[in-house]
C-alpha cells in the first residue's frame, strides 16, 4: 500500500492564498460584509487567514510525515466552515432581497 507524504516545495508559503479557490474567500467575504454584516465579516475573515497562515507554516514544516501525522486537517475543516457559512448566508439574504421585490 502506498503511503502519501507532504512534499512541501518553495511554494508553500503561499499555499494559504491558493487553496481553496482565491476568489472563493474573497468573494464570500466581501459580499459577507456588504449583505450580512460588516464587523462579522472582518471578524471571519480575520480567523480565516490566521487559520491559512498556520495551515501553511505546519504544511512547510511538515516534510516527509504522513498526511495523517502532519495535522493539517485542524486548519482546514474549520477554514471551509467559515467560507461555507459565509457563502451560505449570502446565497441566504441575496434570495431575501430577491423575494421582497
Amino acid at each position: 500500500m502506498f503511503r502519501r507524504y507532504v512534499n512541501p516545495s518553495i511554494f508553500a508559503p503561499m499555499a494559504s492564498w491558493c487553496f481553496p479557490v482565491p476568489f472563493c474567500w474573497e468573494v464570500s467575504t466581501l459580499l459577507f460584509s456588504f449583505l450580512v454584516n460588516g464587523r462579522v465579516g472582518g471578524l471571519l475573515a480575520f480567523i480565516w487567514l490566521v487559520l491559512r497562515e498556520l495551515y501553511a507554516s505546519t504544511y512547510r514544516a511538515s516534510a516527509g510525515k504522513s498526511l495523517e501525522d502532519a495535522g493539517l486537517i485542524k486548519y482546514t475543516i474549520p477554514c471551509y466552515f467559515i467560507i461555507n457559512g459565509m457563502a451560505a448566508s449570502v446565497l441566504v439574504h441575496m434570495c431575501r432581497y430577491a423575494l421582497q421585490n
